[in-house]
């Protein structure tokens, strides 16, 4: 009986630790991403403006602030299912 119980502890646990692991890769695999999209690009055109100049970037003030997307939508005109919005040429 102990036996059983033993060998079923390690298998739960293998399951936590695959979980454990899944989770950390997953963390490290996204926070590079995050770095260049989100926090890079507002340390160096958000921050240093608002101490500097009241002049700040429109993306700035969004409630999540990404570059990629704003120039994407501004100037290259792509949008999520934009493909409805273009009026024909």
């Amino acid at each position: 009986m102990i036996n059983k119980t033993l060998h079923r502890a390690t298998q739960c646990c293998n399951i936590f630790k695959f979980i454990l692991y899944s989770y950390i890769g997953i963390i490290v695999m996204l926070l590079p991403l995050a770095v260049v999209i989100f926090w890079k690009p507002y340390m160096i055109h958000c921050d240093t403006k608002l101490d500097r100049t009241d002049q700040v970037p429109a993306w700035c003030l969004d409630a999540m602030p990404n570059v990629y997307s704003f120039i994407q939508f501004t100037y290259w005109d792509v949008q999520p299912f934009g493909i409805f919005y273009r009026q024909p040429e």
